[in-house]
């Protein structure tokens, strides 16, 4: 038995970092989402396209259930399991490349009412001891 899941694929584009995509119409759009697709099998995608905080495409394709046929669109919510914590290390990322974080800034200077089981651990805990397991 094939398990049937949907996929979500954001596409955020910042001005200067992946400018092709931000200058593709919508056709061109369409047609690298439909060979997504068909490449990773997958049943649906919604995709948004932001370029100086502004959405210049938001669509969803494809279905999100292969057994209701319901179709994905723009409101279409996906089960994205632990693919939220890459997200956040690559937005801890930007930030700290931006100068605005540091991997040893201590969570409760950020955080004032952030607390561990200890106080110790509260007051010297860090960004960096945030992703580790």
């Amino acid at each position: 038995m094939k398990l049937t899941f949907c996929f979500l694929l954001f596409i955020v584009i910042a001005f200067g970092t992946l400018p092709m995509f931000a200058q593709m119409s919508s056709a061109s759009i369409d047609s690298l989402v439909e060979k997504t697709l068909t490449t990773f099998d997958v049943p649906g995608i919604a995709v948004a396209v932001v370029k100086d905080g502004k959405i210049i495409h938001v669509k969803g394709y494809g279905v999100r259930s292969l057994n209701t046929k319901q179709k994905v669109d723009e409101h279409t919510l996906f089960g994205i399991a632990s693919n939220s914590k890459a997200f956040t290390v690559a937005a801890l990322g930007i930030l700290i490349d931006e100068g605005k974080l540091d991997w040893n800034d201590k969570v409760a200077d950020i955080i004032p009412e952030f607390r561990m089981y200890n106080p110790y651990v509260t007051e010297d805990f860090t960004i960096r001891d945030l992703l580790t397991h």
